[in-house]
């Protein structure tokens, strides 16, 4: 047999391989593109639920208590303030990349989200309005720019949901500080706390990615973004809140660890920064008004 065969042989096996390689990724994403969107039917309440301590006139500064005991005041603090939050980030998985950029704005029992994700694969962004009587409004957007994650919201009539149909979709409301359930049963080991320079405090953790404990509520969130066919498997969360001696929590960075599945399983890894402001404060007032108008 001539050189020449030898490598005609060995190309075309290599060809062939790669077409049968092909025909298999194929099969499997057209099965998984069929499989529908998994649910998450939990007909117990959770096992563990968040530390809070009330903010009382003889509380002290963080630095007399315990990181635990310092984030339980915080978490208190944070559902009886107003807030707004920007968040920036993104999250990786395989070889894409979602750009997020969000911002969340509460006051006086009211909140409207903005959250728009962008990638070469998908592109999603929503306005939800949440009212004092505890509706939902949600509006689609009628444009997204990819470049910094920006969207123009539709002002065509939003969707309206009741607070226990949002939480089907999502699982927590937004006048909490996060969706995470963050408390003594659920940290991995005892959270660590540093003072800063300028008088703030930073206070690492790491919560237990087991489902029914720390994203019991948040793999809600993640399921509905994602449009996995399985419920998100979490395999690690960090969380570093940085707060000031009042107990207001002035910056929050995510990275958490979990797989879905779209086409095929895979693991996210995301990393995102939320950053607060409480002076101030105001919502965007045409869409206020619009969805004002738009509650029955």
């Amino acid at each position: 047999m001539t050189k020449k065969k030898i490598i005609i042989i060995i190309m075309s096996s290599i060809f062939g391989l790669i077409l049968l390689t092909a025909i298999i990724v194929g099969i499997i994403v057209l099965v998984n593109m069929n499989k529908p969107i998994a649910k998450i039917e939990d007909e117990t309440p959770p096992i563990y639920e968040t530390d809070k301590k009330e903010i009382t006139s003889d509380v002290k500064l963080p630095t007399n208590y315990s990181a635990s005991d310092a984030m339980a005041y915080a978490m208190w603090r944070m559902e009886n303030i107003n807030f707004a939050i920007s968040t920036t980030g993104e999250s990786k998985a395989s070889f894409v990349t979602q750009k997020v950029n969000a911002k969340r704005t509460v006051i006086d029992n009211e909140a409207i989200i903005t959250t728009v994700s962008t990638s070469s694969f998908k592109k999603i962004a929503e306005e939800k309005f949440f009212s004092k009587d505890q509706r939902v409004l949600i509006s689609k957007s009628s444009s997204i720019n990819d470049e910094d994650a920006t969207a123009v919201f539709s002002k065509e009539k939003p969707k309206e949901y009741s607070k226990e149909e949002y939480l089907k979709m999502f699982g927590w409301m937004p006048f909490q500080l996060t969706g995470y359930i963050v408390s003594k049963d659920t940290y991995l080991n005892e959270p660590t706390m540093v003072k800063n320079q300028d008088d703030t405090y930073t206070i690492s953790m790491d919560l237990n990615p087991n489902s029914n404990y720390a994203p019991y509520w948040y793999r809600y969130e993640i399921l509905y973004n994602s449009s996995s066919t399985i419920i998100p498997e979490f395999q690690s969360i960090h969380i570093d809140f940085t707060i000031d001696n009042s107990y207001r929590v002035l910056k929050a960075e995510y990275n958490e660890v979990y797989k879905v599945e779209v086409f095929f399983k895979t693991t996210t890894k995301t990393h995102v920064i939320d950053s607060f402001t409480y002076d101030n404060i105001s919502f965007d007032k045409e869409r206020y008004d619009f969805y004002k108008s738009n509650l029955k």
